[in-house]
């Protein structure tokens, strides 16, 4: 797994969170939330983190992974403020 900075951070903007409606986003609707960061990471096609979730910022990030599970144990993570949905 690799960790960049963004080329353009978050800090406290509001973004429009992606997701496939499985897993911990199972029933749930387009999410729209608060981000604060200025990394992310970029995990291989077949590591032990699946990607559940993510940011489109176009041109200035790119796909920015924003919620993610170990393949193996019961983690999860998310890379925004699950609070200001």
């Amino acid at each position: 797994m690799d960790f960049r900075r963004l080329q353009v951070v978050k800090h406290g903007l509001r973004s429009k969170i992606l997701h496939h409606r499985s897993d911990i986003f199972a029933g749930v609707d387009e999410i729209h939330a608060v981000r604060y960061h200025s990394l992310h990471i970029v995990a291989p096609e077949h590591a032990d983190i699946q990607e559940l979730a993510w940011a489109d910022d176009g041109l200035e990030n790119g796909k920015v992974v924003m919620g993610v599970k170990d393949r193996t144990n019961p983690f999860w993570g998310v890379q925004y403020h699950p609070e200001s949905v």
